[in-house]
């Protein structure tokens, strides 16, 4: 999933996406991890930020460490690099499907197309690791691999225009039910 994400935008585009929070208040509990003192951050909300990982071009990577030499720091990482440097840069953080700050489900479809979760257990990370391994031999079936799509057909499949959601060929439905038995079973 990832390397579909990478690939889908051209060298000069300033990339930052991830998971878009909008209207996240500051937490006031002095007794949270997550307490910001009001002389920290005195707005009501923070800026749109991207939460749990995020994926940046090296434009964007240089644009935000020049405003970081003249911003003062904020506890809290994702806030101040995707929010607050994002801003004074003038650079719109943007979300995408691949990453989630929530659980996601144990399916298929959404494990391949994602490229970070959060709150996963253990288990589920073998599970699904277990999973994707018996799909990689169903790949071998003929079914294009991630990383054999064009740009193009990646962005198609991550707007949910084909493969899970769109409407499917006969080979494509005999890999799904071949998939669903893997993945169920």
């Amino acid at each position: 999933a990832l390397l579909g994400v990478v690939t889908a935008y051209q060298p000069e585009d300033r990339v930052l996406l991830g998971d878009l929070i909008c209207g996240a208040k500051p937490c006031l509990s002095s007794k949270s991890k997550y307490y910001v003192p009001h002389n920290k951050f005195a707005n009501t909300t923070y800026p749109p930020y991207l939460g749990t990982a995020y994926l940046m071009s090296r434009d964007t990577l240089m644009e935000l460490h020049r405003a970081a030499q003249h911003t003062r720091t904020f506890p809290m990482e994702d806030v101040f690099v995707t929010g607050i440097l994002a801003g004074i840069s003038g650079i719109q953080p943007r979300d995408h499907p691949g990453f989630s700050s929530r659980h996601w489900r144990l399916d298929y479809c959404s494990v391949v197309r994602t490229v970070t979760t959060h709150r996963v257990t253990p288990e589920e990370m073998v599970q699904v690791w277990q999973r994707l391994q018996e799909a990689i031999m169903v790949d071998r079936l003929g079914r294009k691999k991630p990383e054999d799509r064009s740009a193009k057909e990646e962005q198609k499949l991550l707007r949910g225009r084909r493969g899970c959601a769109g409407k499917e060929k006969g080979w494509l439905k005999r890999k799904r039910l071949l998939l669903s038995c893997l993945i169920t079973g």
